[in-house]
């Protein structure tokens, strides 16, 4: 069913809102599937939309992508830039996961991350 899904989902990818994207990767971190192909293109639609999203999505976006050990750098470092932006409006929850999440995938720079893996290719990394 998961895979069904996963097939669904990059067929309408374009059409998913700021929460869609985050209840997704939110929910494959949840079941531990990933999915690559599913994730990248998450990631990849993820990014011009991050100015749109609340902190909790953003903190969410970031936990699951830490939780899978799904180092999409080019995602991690706009989540992070984003945060940066809006962090006057994030909770102690809200933080505190974002805080985990960059430490988890130990990204590090003067703004919290780094772009260590090039292009974002190969997002299994780890």
């Amino acid at each position: 069913l998961l895979h069904a899904i996963s097939s669904a989902s990059l067929a309408r990818i374009s059409a998913l809102d700021c929460q869609n994207i985050a209840n997704t990767v939110w929910s494959c971190a949840i079941l531990w599937f990933h999915h690559v192909p599913l994730l990248d293109a998450l990631s990849s639609e993820a990014m011009p939309k991050l100015p749109l999203m609340y902190p909790q999505s953003l903190a969410n976006t970031a936990w699951a992508c830490a939780s899978l050990m799904f180092r999409h750098m080019p995602l991690l470092n706009a989540l992070a830039r984003q945060s940066m932006r809006s962090l006057s409006e994030f909770e102690a929850l809200e933080l505190t996961n974002m805080a985990w999440s960059l430490a988890r995938v130990t990204c590090r720079d003067s703004t919290g991350v780094d772009d260590d893996a090039g292009d974002g290719a190969g997002s299994t990394g780890g």
